[in-house]
């Protein structure tokens, strides 16, 4: 699906997140990150149109209360259509806040769910318990070019052997008196 720059920038400037614009859009986070870069970056450049100063205007209740109560009908007439349609956006945008409420808890909740499953199977009779990762002190590459310079069969991939790792690590240290 094809992003729109202006709709990112739009709800950037609504206050959303990256995040939440990106799961409204249906993208991931990098898109719309990379989409409101390069928007700062034209404008630090100056690459972008300027955009006229706004013009000062007076609120819109104070202009609907004046257009309702104007002499002519087709003011009067502007007035209510332009309260129909602010109505409509209101209830489309108290729908979409809902929604993007609802979306982020669903995916709160399927965070938890899926932390609340795995440690349900670590419980569950006869599972095996995770293997503890161990770190590593050494660079393999760095290993297998040593093993192959000293003569060492050690092979090009997988695990390296713990006799050739012991070597290694005695080669490092100096002999013992």
């Amino acid at each position: 699906m094809k992003i729109s720059p202006a709709v990112v920038l739009q709800m950037t400037s609504d206050g959303y997140s990256d995040q939440q614009i990106a799961d409204q859009l249906r993208t991931d986070r990098a898109t719309v990150t990379g989409i409101i870069d390069l928007h700062k970056s034209l404008a630090a450049r100056g690459a972008l149109p300027s955009t006229p100063p706004a013009k000062e205007r007076p609120g819109v209740a104070k202009l609907l209360s004046w257009a309702q109560g104007h002499e002519a009908a087709s003011v009067r007439r502007s007035a209510e259509r332009v309260h129909t349609l602010l109505d409509a956006l209101l209830v489309r945008h108290e729908a979409e806040s809902e929604l993007l409420t609802v979306t982020m808890e669903v995916v709160e909740l399927e965070q938890r769910l899926a932390e609340a499953r795995t440690r349900a199977a670590a419980l569950k009779p006869g599972a095996r318990p995770a293997r503890p990762t161990v770190k590593r002190t050494y660079d393999p590459a760095v290993v297998r070019a040593w093993a192959r310079q000293a003569g060492i069969a050690c092979a090009p991939a997988g695990v390296v052997p713990k006799a050739v790792v012991e070597a290694w690590e005695q080669r490092e240290r100096p002999a013992a008196p």
